[in-house]
């Protein structure tokens, strides 16, 4: 574990993703501009989305 876990996902009871990006990446900086998040799980024929919010988070340990 390189931090503690985010507020609200310390007992990770299945309400929310966690998925890393860089800040500095397109995504990254979509998602901190925005805030609005879309992921889409399975394939094509049969895919599930999942519309939500996103929020930031940093690690305490220096890449």
């Amino acid at each position: 574990m390189t931090g503690a876990l985010p507020r609200g996902l310390e007992e990770r009871d299945g309400t929310a993703f966690l998925i890393s990006t860089p800040r500095d990446s397109v995504t990254g900086r979509n998602l901190l501009a925005d805030g609005r998040v879309r992921l889409s799980l399975g394939p094509t024929r049969d895919v599930v989305v999942i519309d939500g919010t996103s929020c930031s988070w940093r690690s305490s340990v220096a890449a």
